[in-house]
């Protein structure tokens, strides 16, 4: 735990305890902590209670505590640094997320796919090289084929060569608090990404993006760009219920700021 002392100073010598992230925050305020300098000094102390390693372990680190902190303190980041050293001290066994492990040939995503036979739905698109590489993320992979073929459709309509992509992008490694697993994982991406020669990688999951973004190297020249804003830019419109497009932009915006230009595009495209 000693690994955490330069992650929790900040908070304990800024944080104002105005509240401002618990009054936002439904998974801070089922706890007793009145606010992160509190947390950070009790992770400080080195007394691990249930309490507490359940804040750290069931954050779903959507990064709105920073987004509303007049400090701009970032409790992500110190959830992510206490699980990390949670991993690393033995008080999480990391086997808890072998189902997880997006490294391994077979994980949670792997076997469903193989399970109902999506890979095989997707084989198609599984090209070597292409101009647009379509990175649809796990979810969308599992629950929706169907969404997937029509959007690699729709993207080929410019004339470009468009390819997809299985592969998670490592997310789950990295909040699971494995950094060298997920360093080492997406450096393996990276190169399958290049070997197949984009010029743009389109996204649609939001975590995906900010992790592509996030390492993508400009000297490759590769543009990575969601999939709403191209709707939105194209003039797409869709035809869906307002509570449901009022319910999904409101998740949206309750995230960081790599959502702002998509929750923008999204209520776009649902107007």
């Amino acid at each position: 735990m000693e690994k955490l002392s330069k992650s929790v100073q900040p908070f304990l010598e800024q944080c104002s305890r105005c509240g401002a992230c618990v009054e936002q925050c439904h998974h801070l305020q089922a706890y007793a902590y009145e606010s992160p300098a509190d947390i950070a000094a009790a992770l400080t102390s080195g007394d691990l209670d249930e309490s507490l390693t359940n804040i750290v372990l069931e954050c779903s680190l959507c990064g709105l505590c920073h987004q509303v902190c007049p400090e701009e303190l970032d409790f992500k980041q110190l959830v992510l640094d206490a699980r990390c050293a949670f991993v690393a001290s033995g008080i999480t066994d990391s086997q808890r997320y072998r189902f997880l492990w997006v490294d391994y040939d077979w994980c949670l995503f792997s076997i469903f796919r193989d399970t109902y036979g999506l890979d095989d739905c997707y084989a198609h698109l599984m090209k070597a090289s292409c101009d647009v590489l379509f990175f649809p993320g796990c979810m969308l992979l599992m629950q929706g084929h169907r969404i997937v073929e029509s959007v690699c459709q729709w993207l080929a309509k410019s004339g470009d060569s468009v390819a997809m992509l299985t592969e998670c992008c490592g997310a789950p490694l990295l909040q699971m608090g494995q950094p060298d697993r997920f360093k080492s994982y997406t450096e393996t991406l990276w190169r399958t990404i290049k070997a197949k020669g984009p010029r743009q990688i389109v996204t649609a999951c939001p975590t995906c993006h900010a992790q592509l973004v996030e390492g993508c190297d400009s000297a490759d020249h590769i543009e990575i760009i969601s999939l709403y804003q191209l709707m939105a830019e194209s003039g797409l419109r869709a035809k869906v219920l307002v509570a449901e497009a009022q319910r999904c932009m409101t998740h949206a915006q309750t995230g960081t700021d790599r959502l702002e230009r998509m929750s923008e595009c999204c209520s776009r495209i649902t107007s």
